[in-house]
């Protein structure tokens, strides 16, 4: 088990892991909505609650409950706009089809992608997609690494038994 990593395994390990890891890079890119697919909703904020790397929130007047992550908003901009938006009522756009629960707090969530308030945009669609690209890229550059170091130990797994047949070494 000690030499695991350094066997034909391991490095057949390493390689599916490096496919896996460029394959989470394109699901990821891939479920991103377009500007085309998100809606709105408005109104004030009626509740909040902040995590690590999440800010839940309401508005009034709205069913539906609402989590902006700090993966999409590193600078914490939309949620201050959303928490000092006190004088004029906010709106997100969020994609209707994505939504997921919470582990401390009950109830369906809609990801935020964009917020306005007053009919001014805090921060556009591109700049937010942006910030999950920068994210995503580590999954990338990880899986591409993966790949090459996987890759390379498989090629070298096969020329050594190419070379030293398991029947000969006696």
């Amino acid at each position: 088990m000690r030499y695991w990593l350094a066997s034909e395994r391991g490095a057949h390990f390493v390689l599916l892991l490096g496919v896996g890891m460029v394959l989470l890079f394109a699901v990821l890119e891939w479920r991103f909505p377009g500007e085309q697919q998100l809606q709105t909703a408005s109104g004030r904020l009626a509740w909040e609650r902040s995590t690590i790397d999440s800010y839940y929130f309401g508005l009034q007047g709205e069913e539906r409950m609402f989590v902006l992550y700090r993966k999409g908003d590193p600078e914490q901009k939309l949620q201050a706009a959303l928490h000092d938006a006190v004088a004029y009522p906010a709106r997100v756009s969020y994609d209707p089809q994505q939504r997921g629960g919470a582990m401390l707090l009950s109830g369906q969530f809609y990801p935020v992608y964009g917020v306005s308030i007053g009919g001014k945009p805090v921060l556009a669609l591109d700049t937010v997609r942006g910030y999950y690209r920068h994210d995503n890229l580590v999954a990338l550059g990880l899986g591409l690494l993966f790949l090459l170091a996987g890759g390379w130990r498989s090629y070298q797994c096969a020329t050594a038994i190419k070379r030293y047949p398991l029947d000969q070494l006696d």
